[in-house]
């Protein structure tokens, strides 16, 4: 996901920490995303499995 230097403030003020201009701004906002789905994924991963297991014991 790439990012004009121009229109770095518009897409990653989004509270994700501070704005880096450039590239590196939309891999940060790329990364962030990426990290968030990650902790959702396994979170959610986590509830089942433990469902899971609970119920087989």
């Amino acid at each position: 996901m790439f990012v004009p230097f121009s229109s770095a403030l518009d897409y990653f003020d989004f509270g994700l920490g501070t704005c880096i201009y450039g590239a590196f701004g939309g891999w940060l906002f790329f990364l962030s995303l990426f990290t968030k789905v990650i902790q959702v994924v396994f979170c959610r991963l986590g509830h089942f499995s433990a469902l899971w297991l609970g119920y087989e014991a």
